[in-house]
C-alpha cells in the first residue's frame, strides 16, 4: 500500500509546491534511490533501453535526449550519471516548498539532508493538526469540505502556502456540488 500524498521519482526541475495533505502517513516522498545510486544507475539505465533501439525510429524521434545519455557512461563506470548536474538523467533542481501535512507529515527521507541546493531544496513544510489549519467546516472529512478559513495558523507556519480556491477545482457539475454541500 502507498500512503503518500505526491511521490516523486527523482528527475530535473521538479518544484512539489503548496500541497495540502490530509491524512496521508507521508505528504511527500522523494525517491531517494534517483538520488543516491550505486554506479549501476546509469550504465543499468542505457542497457535497459538497449533493447528499444533508442538511437532508431521512433525513439530516436520521440525522445531525442536518450542519445544524449551515452558520452555520461564511462567504464569502468567512473563518473556516475547520478553524480553529475551535466548527465541529462540525474536528478537535479528538486524542490519542495510550503507544502502542509495534516495529521500525517512532510517527512523527506534523512539521506536527503546533505543534498545541498541546487540539487534539492525543501524549505517552509509543515505539519499541523486539523485544528491548527482551521478548516471552515468543523469535520472536513465527513463533509469533504475543504475551505480553510482566511485566519488559519497555518500561513504562519508554512510561509507561501495559500488555500486552494476550491469553487474552481473541477468540471461544473463538480463545482455546483461542491458550492451547494459547502457554502
Amino acid at each position: 500500500m502507498c500512503n503518500y500524498g505526491v511521490f516523486d521519482n527523482g528527475g530535473r526541475n521538479n518544484l512539489v509546491s503548496k500541497n495540502l495533505c490530509v491524512g496521508y502517513a507521508m505528504c511527500v516522498r522523494i525517491a531517494d534511490y534517483n538520488l543516491h545510486s550505486t554506479p549501476q544507475f546509469s550504465y543499468g539505465m542505457v542497457r535497459n533501453f538497449a533493447s528499444f533501439h533508442y538511437r532508431s525510429a521512433p525513439y530516436a524521434t520521440q525522445y531525442p535526449s536518450l542519445a544524449h545519455l551515452d558520452p555520461n557512461i564511462s567504464l569502468p563506470l567512473i563518473g556516475n550519471c547520478s553524480t553529475r548536474e551535466t548527465c541529462g538523467a540525474s536528478p537535479w533542481h528538486i524542490e519542495v516548498a510550503s507544502n502542509v501535512a495534516v495529521d500525517g507529515g512532510v517527512v523527506l527521507p534523512t539521506e536527503l539532508a546533505p543534498l545541498a541546493p541546487p540539487r534539492f531544496n525543501s524549505t517552509f513544510n509543515a505539519n499541523a493538526t486539523q485544528e491548527e489549519v482551521g478548516f471552515e467546516n468543523n469535520d472536513p472529512i465527513a463533509s469533504n469540505c475543504w475551505g480553510i478559513k482566511k485566519n488559519s495558523k497555518i500561513f504562519g507556519l508554512s510561509p507561501g502556502f495559500e488555500a486552494t480556491r476550491l469553487d474552481l477545482v473541477g468540471p461544473p457539475a463538480f463545482r455546483a456540488a461542491y458550492a451547494s454541500r459547502c457554502a
